[in-house]
């Protein structure tokens, strides 16, 4: 009986020996992998990942580490493969997210990205990058109002971002929310007067608005600053046409001309330019060779 028992003691003594031994390789192997991937090796990181992978399975440390290493490698479909598998073991891991989003990007998977996004929110619904996304996904896709929401999250925690409250300004106007729009497009440029998009914005809200005269002095601050950029120069010369400033809107559309601009038929089906499509100035303009 004692003898029986000894031997039982002597094989769960050497069980747990070599379970100790396989943590041990285990360990040492993600050491070495790790190390690969701290100095950029990243295919010799794949290769020491995949042995772990052998040796205790499929977790979350390890497809997560193959992930970033594909990425190292731009193996784009490769890391999204990882990544994927590592949300699934570990789904409320926001850096997951971001790096899959990005992957599905990178191979021009839109929806993926979106759904990507918009899963992340449903586990941390002020997380700043998703909420900053989804507003520039749903605002290129004219869902100006999905748009607005997003960028109002992530300016709850950012409100110091111009470019996201000048975004958040676009969103607006698109709407013809114009007086909220140029609320928010003056909190930009008191954060950053410099700012010329901010400035950009506010003179198309004004424009929106029927304050021709804020929208002018928008527009010159933009022209101003940035004299090649051509749609302060058309902006501003629609401006001028809506003020019945006929001459000044053609002087300004020759400004735009010394800057590449030649897009006439935009002109031409534009209702602000209405009064000075047939003026002579304005022909020899757009005839000029």
């Amino acid at each position: 009986m004692y003898r029986c028992f000894s031997h039982v003691v002597i094989i769960l003594i050497a069980i747990s020996i070599l379970a100790l031994s396989g943590c041990k390789t285990v360990e040492m192997e993600r050491k070495r992998a790790d190390r690969y991937f701290e100095r950029g090796m990243y295919a010799k990181a794949i290769d020491k990942y995949d042995l772990v992978r052998q040796l205790e399975g499929d977790t979350f440390l390890t497809m997560y580490s193959l992930g970033k290493s594909s990425e190292g490698l731009s193996n784009w479909a490769k890391a999204c493969e990882y990544f994927a598998q590592a949300r699934d073991f570990e789904p409320r891991f926001p850096d997951t997210y971001v790096r899959l989003a990005n992957c599905y990007t990178k191979l021009g998977q839109d929806d993926k990205v979106k759904e990507t996004w918009e899963t992340l929110l449903t586990y941390e619904k002020k997380h700043l990058l998703a909420n900053a996304a989804l507003a520039s996904i749903y605002f290129d896709l004219q869902n100006y109002n999905q748009a607005e929401a997003h960028y109002k999250i992530y300016l709850q925690e950012k409100p110091d971002d111009v470019i996201v409250r000048s975004a958040l300004g676009a969103a607006l106007v698109a709407q013809q929310k114009y007086q909220a729009a140029i609320i928010q497009l003056k909190l930009a440029l008191k954060t950053d007067p410099t700012c010329v998009l901010c400035h950009f914005n506010l003179g198309v809200a004004y424009l929106g608005a029927g304050n021709h005269e804020e929208a002018e002095r928008a527009f010159i601050v933009v022209t101003g600053t940035q004299p090649a950029y051509q749609e302060g120069w058309v902006y501003l010369a629609a401006a001028y046409a809506r003020m019945g400033r006929n001459l000044k809107a053609i002087e300004t559309l020759e400004r735009a001309v010394t800057y590449g601009f030649n897009d006439w038929p935009r002109i031409e089906g534009d209702s602000d330019f209405t009064t000075i499509i047939a003026h002579v100035r304005y022909l020899e303009l757009r005839n000029k060779p």
